[in-house]
């Protein structure tokens, strides 16, 4: 319902103030009306930029390497990009990526003398944080592919130089996608 100064409401405290029925679904109906069209109600209610911690790190490693590597659980996991095919990538590699991405941003702290970021940076290169980090991203849509989204094509063979299409044997060049 409606705050009152600020003050959320339940219908029975409408009640046992006095006020009628037909005066409370007046104050709810544009309510009504907006959800009727799928608006959502109005909301005080603004969700802060995402706070230092597991989930940040893993949208910093996000906007770092997004397009190199990627999370399929049903192939194995990580895998990245190597410029002709996506190769399932060891531990080793993402955990790289991961420390990779803590530096970069500390360098971008650095040069905008962000001590809160730097201070909060120095504790999360340990194996927990950079493990709690993955387990984030694994989690992002950025990241997340299904095996039926790999080799759509059955005419399509990957090559050293190209994907051949074998309907009209023409190479292209190799894709992401």
């Amino acid at each position: 319902l409606p705050a009152t100064n600020g003050q959320k409401l339940g219908v029975d405290d409408y009640l046992a103030q006095g006020d009628a029925l037909a005066e409370l679904d007046a104050r709810c109906r544009p309510w009504q009306e907006e959800a009727r069209r799928g608006a959502a109600p109005p909301s005080t209610f603004a969700p802060p930029a995402t706070p230092l911690g597991d989930v940040w790190n893993a949208e910093q490693f996000a906007a770092t390497i997004g397009d190199d590597f990627l999370w399929c659980e049903p192939l194995g996991g990580w895998r990245h990009w190597t410029g002709t095919h996506w190769q399932l990538a060891d531990q080793g590699e993402a955990m790289e990526q991961a420390r990779l991405t803590l530096r970069k941003v500390g360098r971008e702290a650095a040069d905008k003398e962000d001590g809160k970021v730097l201070t909060y940076l120095g504790r999360q290169f340990s194996h927990a944080r950079l493990t709690a980090m993955l387990a984030q991203a694994q989690t992002l849509p950025v990241f997340q592919r299904r095996a039926e989204q790999f080799d759509t094509d059955l005419w399509a063979l990957p090559c050293t130089n190209g994907v051949l299409d074998l309907r009209t044997g023409t190479l292209r060049p190799h894709s992401r996608t």
